[in-house]
């Protein structure tokens, strides 16, 4: 099998699925994303990359968009829950002189939006969601869909998410586990925060639970808020659903009066659950494997689930360069073994989330370049 007759199949057409795709393309793999979705929409919530994951997208030559989209907060300020009282204040653009990219905020929206504009024409087939493959002989890999419609693929990559079709196929699919803590989410428009003094990132510490907010482009017209709180769930799935509101503020009853003005301003929320994936391998089987939250999800706590999906994509087009893009299945290998124990740390450092709070070492985690990181032996 050599790259100029490798087709490569991506299920999934999220963050991973396409930094994946994109940077197939660029090094010279054809390749087509498979997206359950019929249209993409402009939903969610703020998400934030630090220097490990920015600096794979200079490497797709998304260097200026990525600033133009997104936003580099001038100041990222931890504070105690109850008096308000900053502890820990990190002038957020001295990571970017120190790691040679940015820590940078965006619209979940804005960053798809970022990261379609890489991939070529014509690569994503929307309305296809995965029921079924079957590996045939060769490398040859058949995909069957909802809608009756098939294709096939000499490698196939699943970046579809907590509940990975693509994994349910090749492994044992165990469902995610509850992390036993619920995030309440809204996006505040800059008009209802009149009287508010908040800064570009701003994280107020409570003894078991927290809150985030910040701004999402150098516009600042839109405040993601995020508050990560115990709670049981007591719904009869995992699907996230509208938030009580008067709960999500009873959780936040004893924090700082900036915050809680903050939530009382919050009319439109989300309540969902943090679920978590073991960091367990294997993650391939043959000319098949996984990438992001199919094979590694991970609490919020250190906001580097996006992050991983990123390296995730970056080590997997190494390893597959390493060997020409001609024996795939060993290439996959080492793909598992040179990212295992990067996850395996990150996830652990992801169930407490002491990095702001008391943890400064950021250097295992920001100063990680995937890009030229040895390989594993």
């Amino acid at each position: 099998m050599s790259k100029a007759n490798t087709h490569i199949a991506v299920v999934g057409g999220g963050i991973g699925g396409l930094t994946a795709a994109a940077l197939l393309q660029r090094a010279g793999y054809t390749c087509t994303i498979y997206e359950q979705a019929p249209a993409f929409r402009r939903i969610g919530a703020g998400i934030s990359f630090g220097p490990n994951a920015t600096r794979v997208f200079y490497s797709m030559g998304l260097g200026r968009t990525m600033l133009a989209v997104g936003l580099q907060p001038s100041i990222t300020v931890n504070s105690e829950w109850d008096t308000g009282r900053a502890f820990n204040v990190m002038q957020t653009p001295e990571l970017g002189r120190r790691y040679g990219a940015p820590f940078v905020t965006f619209h979940r929206g804005a960053l798809h939006d970022m990261l379609l504009s890489a991939v070529k024409p014509n690569t994503i087939q929307l309305g296809k969601k995965l029921v079924g493959l079957e590996e045939r002989g060769g490398s040859e890999i058949k995909l069957s869909f909802e809608d009756g419609t098939h294709a096939s693929a000499d490698v196939l990559i699943g970046a579809d998410g907590l509940n990975s079709v693509v994994r349910g196929a090749i492994f044992e699919l165990e469902p995610p586990k509850y992390f036993g803590r619920v995030a309440y989410r809204s996006i505040l428009p800059r008009r209802v925060l009149e009287g508010l003094e908040l800064l570009d990132a701003n994280r107020w510490w409570g003894p078991d639970r927290y809150a985030v907010a910040y701004f999402m482009s150098e516009a600042r017209d839109e405040l993601n808020v995020a508050a990560l709180t115990p709670e049981a769930w007591d719904e009869p799935d995992f699907s996230p659903v509208v938030a009580d509101l008067t709960r999500m503020r009873a959780a936040f009853g004893g924090f700082n009066r900036t915050l809680r003005e903050l939530l009382a301003r919050c009319t439109e929320v989300s309540r969902w659950p943090i679920l978590t994936r073991p960091s367990s391998l294997p993650w391939s089987r043959g000319c098949i494997t996984l990438l992001g939250d199919a094979c590694h999800a991970m609490p919020p706590l250190t906001g580097q689930g996006g992050g991983m999906a990123v390296e995730d994509a970056a080590m997997l087009v190494r390893c597959l360069e390493h060997y020409g893009g001609e024996d795939v299945k060993p290439a996959l290998q080492l793909y598992e073994k040179s990212r295992f124990q990067r996850i395996t740390r990150t996830h652990e450092a992801s169930q407490t989330h002491e990095l702001g709070r008391g943890d400064t070492d950021q250097e295992w985690l920001y100063g990680y370049d995937v890009l030229s990181v040895p390989l594993a032996n």
